[in-house]
């Protein structure tokens, strides 16, 4: 077995870790009006906050703002009071920005590899200090943080990972193929963004993939990553395919 190392990454592979491009979703109850509250919270984004944007960033860079309902709040220091304002203005809404200050905007990745349909990448493991990772042929993937260690069960590439919305209470195993092919945080199928209600979290612009020739655009967004054993709870920018 060769060690990879990647990002401050040790990872020991004894297969290889395959990736493909997420299948195209049918269509689910509400996503028409997801979509119009998208587009009309991107209006605003591209008029009224790209306007303003040189001075948030001089004076609130870092800090956090959500665009709901077609109106910006007024910027936070954290991400609570950001969402706490964001639910005072529209409680219901389907569809926010919330992000920080000056991360808006597109991002590069690389993707390669075929086979899985949502991802966990080499800066996944990075953000959350996670700088051992082992994948046993008897179906196991030990992660290494300090003194901790969470052995993963890992059956036909996936592990069990928990997810859940920013500032919700609870979090669920979601099935998650770890890859050293993909150099993000993670990338998801729309379906699971819809079961997680990331379009409420999501952050303005869009990141353009490419794989075997084929070029897709994903939206970002934005998930809450709890591993108790290895004390994360984190919540952490990621990748969600178009449909």
């Amino acid at each position: 077995m060769t060690p990879l190392v990647a990002w401050g990454v040790s990872a020991v592979v004894a297969v290889p870790v395959v990736l493909h491009l997420a299948r195209a979703q049918e269509s689910r109850p509400g996503e028409d009006r997801v979509a119009a509250q998208r587009a009309r919270n991107e209006a605003f984004f591209q008029s009224d906050y790209l306007e303003r944007r040189e001075g948030l960033v001089a004076r609130h860079a870092g800090g956090w703002i959500a665009i709901v309902a077609g109106e910006a709040t007024s910027p936070a220091e954290t991400l609570a009071d950001c969402l706490r304002a964001a639910d005072a203005r529209d409680p219901k809404a389907l569809h926010r920005f919330v992000f920080r200050i000056g991360e808006e905007g597109p991002v590069a990745y690389r993707l390669g590899g075929a086979g899985a349909r949502n991802l966990i990448g080499m800066e996944f493991f990075g953000r959350l200090d996670i700088r051992h990772v082992e994948f046993k042929l008897e179906g196991a993937v030990i992660c290494r943080r300090g003194e901790k260690t969470k052995v993963f069960p890992w059956k036909d590439l996936y592990i069990p990972l928990p997810l859940g919305e920013p500032g919700g209470t609870s979090v669920r195993p979601i099935r998650v193929s770890p890859s050293t092919a993909f150099t993000g945080v993670a990338l998801l199928e729309p379906a699971v963004a819809d079961e997680l209600g990331l379009a409420r979290f999501e952050i303005p612009g869009e990141v353009p993939l490419e794989q075997f020739g084929v070029r897709f655009v994903c939206r970002r967004a934005r998930v809450r990553v709890q591993i108790p054993e290895l004390e994360i709870d984190e919540v952490l920018p990621v990748l969600v395919t178009k449909r």
